[in-house]
């Protein structure tokens, strides 16, 4: 703002040029004291009032007009609204603008949680979310083995997929490592996956024409299926069948697994497994949270379910007091539905 000498100096401006040699204008002369007190005026109604109109159209330095803002936001009810101070309350008011129309990417779960949050740097706030290849693992049965002599099929081999929903439009996959004792052409294996309704769902040669060395050979198949035809939970079978080449006396499929995911959710209101891969959650780390102000972990939890994009399911969680992700029995932020349960070891 501009300083009452400021303003008694840009009055005197207006002056004709030349007047300091006719009158005296100096600081303590009557002239100048004339025109100091229609600066005072003139500051206050004037000057301060246009900065202040300028501060409190701008969030991040409104003062008086803090009630107004968190009216028009719906804040005016939390912690920090009702015993917060200035910066907290302005935080909380810039993070309630940032969440207008701005989704759940990475980016803007930070810069709308680190103001509630006290962080100074919004990208210290870590989103978790889970890999690929951690929902591949969660959807993963295991089938044993299998084992198959000329043309003859061994014994099917069943597993009971305790999963809800329907199968996803990624449908179904079988992997399984083939051994031989011989030649053998993969094209000449006949694979048949069936489902809990007795829908066929793999019903097909692998056609891979190559030859196949003494040892083994990875195989994946997948089909897709019509999303939302198919339920999931219950038994799938596997069957194997092969001509039986000249020098190969059988043929035997370890390490099988059925890989089929469930999207959506199923007459009980349960989601399928493959859900998880919607699911994030925000990791709070008490070290960096509460810098600049005491952190409103109400009000961020509130925010993480309206910025959730409504196939998402975002939450907010803190690392322990030593750091560690993992909840800890008996550590103070080992809090139900604020943690993280536990960290399995499963695939990037």
């Amino acid at each position: 703002m501009l300083s009452l000498r400021e303003v008694t100096a840009l009055l005197l401006s207006g002056l004709p040029p030349g007047i300091d040699r006719m009158l005296d204008v100096s600081p303590g002369s009557d002239l100048y004291r004339f025109f100091e007190a229609r600066a005072v005026v003139l500051k206050r109604y004037g000057f301060d009032l246009i900065e202040t109109l300028r501060m409190e159209t701008d969030p991040s330095t409104v003062l008086a007009k803090i009630p107004e803002w968190e009216a028009v936001f719906g804040v005016t009810q939390g912690r920090t609204a009702r015993y917060g101070g200035t910066a907290a309350r302005r935080d909380q008011i810039l993070s309630r603008i940032r969440e207008l129309g701005s989704g759940s990417t990475r980016t803007a779960v930070q810069t709308v949680l680190a103001p509630l949050l006290g962080y100074e740097n919004p990208s210290q706030i870590e989103v978790l979310e889970p890999s690929r290849g951690a929902v591949t693992f969660l959807n993963t049965t295991s089938l044993g083995a299998l084992a198959v002599y000329g043309g003859v099929m061994g014994d099917a081999r069943t597993a009971l997929v305790r999963d809800r929903g329907k199968v996803s439009a990624a449908g179904a996959s079988v992997t399984f490592r083939a051994l031989d004792t011989g030649d053998l052409t993969l094209g000449d294996i006949f694979v048949t996956l069936t489902a809990p309704d007795s829908t066929v769902v793999i019903n097909d040669f692998l056609g891979i024409a190559s030859q196949v060395e003494t040892g083994s050979r990875d195989v994946v198949i997948r089909r897709p299926v019509t999303p939302g035809s198919l339920d999931i939970y219950g038994d799938w079978t596997l069957t194997l069948t092969f001509e039986s080449p000249p020098g190969v006396s059988g043929v035997t499929a370890t390490v099988i697994n059925l890989i089929v995911e469930g999207i959506g959710r199923d007459a009980w209101g349960y989601d399928g497994l493959g859900s998880a891969i919607y699911r994030w959650s925000a990791l709070v780390d008490p070290a960096l949270a509460g810098v600049t102000h005491s952190p409103d972990y109400t009000a961020a939890r509130s925010a993480v379910g309206r910025i959730a994009q409504s196939h998402t399911i975002g939450g907010l969680a803190r690392r322990m007091s030593d750091g560690s992700l993992g909840a800890i029995a008996g550590d103070a932020n080992a809090i139900a539905g604020f943690c993280v349960c536990g960290s399995p070891e499963v695939p990037p």
